[in-house]
């Protein structure tokens, strides 16, 4: 049997909880447990409140048999320098349904604690703000996507829709600081102005982008200045003109901190290494010291 090392430990009922959290509604932790091993009720029992200790070989396979667990478990291991990182690489609508009810669980989890904290490195206008309207959110999949919006948006099937739109409401809850870049809301309408240059879009779509564009940044200015956002969320906001950290959202919440860090278009590197995360809040700590109140200007 392979065990632990004896500098490492792990909180096991805790990864049972997150295990159970994982399932699909319909799904019994029992049930799912005698499905994949040969445990009697009593085992069964004695694993669940840790009388009975998982061996190594339970949790890698439980880990293969439910996406995201070992991501989401990873803080129970506590050793030096653990380093765990999970790719979320978006390449087709399966892949999106999926990587959205990731960010709606976790947004979830951190609403359920009243102390968490949301901090959010944007070089252009984040991705969360997409998910505000149903034709942006197609114009920035059609964008990933590289598919020519001149004959109509992309479908988008309702579910992904409304789960985007279920993210951008738990956001608005969220209490959070945002770190955007001076030039993000100008680089996102010469990115329009480009797209319909080449033709990648009509110009009754480009007209209609840019308004929501407007739209969006006097909402984001008004809730900067109000220092609230419109769901309720705590807000503050400030521009840096010396721009250095990437596109990244850090998420803190029942004491469990996260890094999400964009590579490019939609393919992000989730960590929780500790490391990681220090840094992180160090370089973010000293942007947001010598930046400047958030304050756009339409054109």
């Amino acid at each position: 049997m392979n065990k632990f090392p004896a500098s490492i430990s792990f909180r096991q009922e805790s990864f049972f909880r997150i295990l159970k959290s994982k399932l699909k509604p319909e799904e019994d932790l029992s049930d799912f447990l005698s499905e994949h091993f040969n445990w009697s009720r009593a085992t069964q029992y004695k694993k669940l409140n840790g009388e009975s200790k998982l061996q190594l070989e339970d949790i890698l396979l439980l880990a293969a048999l439910v996406p995201d667990l070992a991501m989401e478990a990873s803080d129970l291991f506590k050793a030096q320098n653990l380093n765990v990182v999970q790719i979320h690489t978006v390449e087709n609508l399966e892949h999106l349904e999926r990587y959205l009810f990731t960010i709606e669980d976790m947004f979830k989890t951190a609403l359920s604690d009243p102390n968490h904290c949301l901090q959010y490195v944007a070089r252009d206008l984040p991705l969360l703000y997409f998910f505000s309207n149903a034709d942006l959110f197609r114009y920035k999949w059609a964008f990933w996507s590289h598919t020519p919006c001149i004959d109509g948006m992309p479908f988008l099937p309702p579910i992904i829709l409304n789960t985007a739109e279920r993210i951008y409401n738990l956001y608005e809850k969220l209490n959070g600081f945002e770190l955007w870049n001076h030039y993000a809301f100008e680089a996102q309408r010469q990115q329009l102005n480009r797209d319909l240059e080449i033709e990648f879009i009509r110009p009754s779509q480009h007209a209609q982008l840019m308004q929501y564009y407007q739209y969006l940044e006097a909402k984001i200015v008004e809730a900067a200045a109000n220092k609230r956002k419109a769901g309720g969320g705590s807000y503050e906001a400030k521009l840096d003109w010396r721009f250095s950290l990437n596109n990244g959202l850090y998420l803190k919440y029942h004491k469990e901190e996260s890094l999400n860090t964009s590579v490019h278009s939609l393919h992000y590197v989730k960590s929780v290494n500790r490391r990681l995360l220090k840094h992180f809040k160090n370089d973010w700590k000293n942007h947001w010291e010598e930046s400047v109140r958030l304050k756009f200007h339409s054109s």
